[in-house]
């Protein structure tokens, strides 16, 4: 079900009682069936309301709340550089799920177009990503999310490939070479570790050179820390990528 971002400052109301909302900043955005606006309390203070709009998403977000307690230790123990999402109160929708509230992080979303060669914001994307890829995979584990070894993390590609290549709007020299790939042993000797798994320019906050927060973690799992960076690789430019 989707809302209007005056429905979302409604449901903010809700979940966090004695908050007096003022405006709603910016324009509502949806990713992965999230509806997400960015409201304002009396105070000044900003607020993001983040709301399912299908079971699935309500699902995943469920599985979000109790990884970002995890990450929000880590984050308190120095072992993460950035901040995470930290609820700060939920309500319940009348069709199923929550809608989740939690303040607003500093930081803008990253510009690709900023990233360059040197000791720059592209050194600095690389230490969060790799502080994230650190973590034990308990931190994932215990939040109930799943966790892959290498064979089963190839096993999920290949079945990825085969539901794809049954559309049959994927050229033929594309899934030859994905096969070769996947059917490449070497290439299958790794040890998996937590991953974001949808790294995208919105998900991630920075100030200078500096990751601030990082953030939509439904689509988290431990397994091939790769898939973090293959976004990277397909849209940065290419000077930025050593760095």
């Amino acid at each position: 079900m989707a809302r209007t971002p005056l429905a979302l400052a409604a449901l903010a109301t809700s979940a966090i009682p004695g908050l007096e909302v003022v405006g709603v900043r910016g324009s509502q955005r949806a990713s992965g069936d999230v509806q997400t606006a960015e409201i304002v309390d009396a105070t000044g203070w900003h607020w993001v309301v983040r709301c399912p709009v299908s079971a699935a998403a309500g699902a995943a977000m469920e599985a979000e709340r109790a990884l970002l307690q995890n990450l929000a230790a880590a984050v308190d123990e120095e072992r993460l550089p950035f901040a995470v999402p930290r609820p700060a109160g939920d309500v319940e929708l009348p069709e199923g799920g929550r809608a989740v509230v939690v303040p607003a992080l500093a930081g803008r979303p990253l510009d690709l177009e900023q990233l360059g060669p040197g000791p720059g914001l592209s050194a600095g994307l690389g230490r969060a990503v790799a502080a994230l890829h650190e973590l034990p995979p308990e931190v994932v584990a215990d939040a109930g999310l799943p966790v892959y070894d290498a064979d089963s993390y190839r096993a999920r590609c290949l079945a990825e490939v085969d539901e794809v290549a049954r559309t049959g709007h994927v050229p033929a020299v594309l899934l030859e070479r994905w096969e070769q790939a996947l059917e490449n042993v070497a290439l299958w000797r790794f040890r998996t570790t937590p991953v974001h798994g949808d790294l995208h320019p919105e998900s991630i906050l920075v100030s200078g050179t500096e990751v601030t927060a990082m953030t939509t973690f439904t689509s988290a799992h431990v397994g091939d820390p790769a898939e973090d960076l293959a976004w990277l690789m397909a849209s940065a430019p290419l000077d930025a990528l050593d760095a």
